[in-house]
């Protein structure tokens, strides 16, 4: 159970109410959670399912009832995920380079993935999966097809972004063949490494953490 690790980031006077959600974060957390085998995941204020006033003026009431309002994002997010995920069940966790992840799951019979990447927006990685050319159907996570999908004569090339995407097969594929396409998978990030360098202390001496990434899908 997951419902007091909220996601949200506090306001000043630290109500829960007013929390600031990030889609992203809140789908990531709902299927880490599924594939952890946590049987309730609630981490943002009811109140977040809506979005702006559907009647000029009216305010949330002291209790924290609300009425009159039109669904937000989140409402959209959250309902894409009880559609795809929901009462479904975790299968494996694929690994791939870096701080990718990509997590296959199993709802009424069929297969559908989700992956995404836990590096700086502005460093994505991309991952190819060969000879997936009209074997793989791709969703955003507000549950829109994905179109523009590249294509590299019969290898399907994606951008890993903080955002998830979800895949599903494209036609009567078994599970097994699904599975086979993703574990074919290769992330590559757009930089060979990456550094993180934190100052610390051992005891009462000052150090330096270096910590070096692999980006690519080669060993080093």
């Amino acid at each position: 159970n997951t419902e007091l690790f909220y996601i949200g980031k506090p306001t000043k006077n630290d109500n829960y109410y007013q929390y600031h959600v990030k889609g992203h974060e809140m789908a990531r957390r709902f299927l880490i959670d599924l594939a952890s085998g946590v049987s309730r995941s609630f981490c943002i204020p009811d109140t977040t399912y809506c979005k702006g006033e559907l009647v000029p003026k009216q305010e949330v009431n002291p209790g924290g009832t609300v009425a009159g309002l039109v669904p937000s994002r989140y409402f959209v997010i959250y309902n894409t995920l009880t559609k795809l995920f929901a009462d479904g069940k975790f299968i494996k966790q694929i690994p791939i380079t870096g701080r990718n992840k990509l997590y296959v799951y199993e709802k009424n019979n069929l297969p559908i993935a989700a992956a995404w990447s836990y590096d700086d927006a502005d460093k994505p990685s991309t991952i190819k999966f060969p000879e997936a050319d009209g074997k793989l159907k791709f969703l955003d996570i507000m549950g829109n097809v994905i179109e523009d999908v590249q294509v590299n004569e019969k290898d399907i090339i994606m951008e890993l972004v903080n955002t998830p995407f979800y895949m599903a097969p494209a036609n009567n594929m078994r599970k097994d063949e699904f599975i086979k396409i993703l574990e074919s998978a290769k992330a590559e990030g757009k930089t060979p490494f990456s550094m993180l360098v934190q100052a610390t202390y051992v005891g009462d001496r000052p150090a330096i953490a270096l910590e070096v990434r692999n980006m690519t899908s080669d060993t080093i």
